[in-house]
């Protein structure tokens, strides 16, 4: 299953713009860990990027948080997890 991420803003007529989201997405795309989604593709509609991406099911960071508050020290053990 696969979900597309859609940016808000245009990066229409940005070269700059546009070539660090090619590098970048490209990095991603070689990613590979257990606690990342894998990156399928990315390109733009529009003007506006998107990634295709893994569908992980499960709670989003904001909504894990909001059901597990954390400390500060919790937090950072979560983040260096990931």
């Amino acid at each position: 299953m696969y979900l597309v991420k859609l940016a808000r803003t245009s990066i229409r007529g940005n070269r700059k713009e546009m070539d660090q989201l090619v590098t970048e997405g490209k990095l991603l795309a070689e990613l590979e860990h257990p606690n990342l989604a894998r990156i399928y593709d990315l390109d733009v509609h529009q003007g506006r990027p998107y990634l295709v991406m893994e569908y992980v099911r499960g709670l989003t960071l904001c909504r894990y948080v909001e059901q597990n508050p954390c400390t500060p020290k919790q937090s950072a053990l979560l983040v260096a997890r990931v």
